[in-house]
């Protein structure tokens, strides 16, 4: 049976809402009448994550569950997610659904009109942000600035977990990822800028989950220092190489 999506969601200890996040997306997309894959990347999960996911696959075989023994990052989670996915388009989003899946509605218009890529933002026009906490607003977009200074990509939001892909762009660019953490949506899109695809940000609804397991102050340093290789060098290297 050919499938119209993939949803691709990376998990670490999401062992309190994972089973809420997997019956969501589910029946949200059996309304829709589309033919549906669910891939979880379990990142090294500590909690009962997978055994929570294990179980809800036996009623629901479009699971897919994907193991990694240890913590390996989120980039990497997402990248091993995007890689064994057969849907004709491809979405990924964090586990918590601070982006909620109506959002797809519109994304999906954007790539029936020719886009290979559309982001979610939360940064433009007629985007709605709720229970952001304004520390990550300040971090938010003070990074994008960063980006644009660099001249990375033009994407305003490139942080936000709500991306969707046409499969073959997807597959193109996630075999070419290097990055493994939280700043691997910045190398996604500086790849596709290299590759000349067409993006498009859409805005979206976000009604943010303050209980993030990322370490603002802690993170944003690695990002930034993840930031430095894709601008000078690593990631064109790699490229190169292929």
């Amino acid at each position: 049976m050919k499938l119209d999506i993939s949803i691709v969601i990376p998990a670490c200890n999401e062992g309190q809402i994972i089973e809420k996040t997997i019956k969501t997306t589910a029946e949200y997309l059996k309304e829709k009448r589309l033919n549906f894959e669910i891939i979880v990347v379990d990142d090294g999960s500590s909690d009962n994550t997978l055994k929570i996911l294990e179980q809800i696959q036996h009623s629901l075989p479009s699971l897919k569950i994907i193991k990694h023994e240890a913590n390996l990052g989120k980039g990497r989670s997402v990248k091993d997610g995007v890689l064994a996915a057969d849907g004709g388009i491809i979405l990924f989003t964090d586990a918590d659904l601070s982006a909620p899946l109506s959002n797809l509605d519109k994304m999906m218009d954007e790539i029936n009109k020719g886009f290979h890529i559309v982001v979610g933002s939360r940064y433009i026009k007629g985007a709605i942000i709720k229970n952001r906490p304004v520390i990550r607003q300040i971090l938010g977009k003070g990074f994008s600035f960063i980006i644009r200074l660099f001249k990375l990509t033009e994407v305003s939001d490139t942080q936000c977990g709500f991306k969707l892909f046409k499969k073959d762009v997807a597959k193109n660019i996630f075999t070419n990822l290097s990055i493994d953490g939280y700043a691997f949506d910045v190398e996604v899109l500086y790849i596709s800028k290299l590759y000349g695809y067409k993006i498009c940000e859409c805005p979206i609804i976000w009604i943010d989950n303050t209980s993030s397991k990322m370490k603002l102050f802690r993170d944003a340093y690695r990002m930034f220092k993840d930031v430095l290789k894709i601008k000078f060098g690593n990631t064109t290297r790699h490229l190169q190489k292929k």
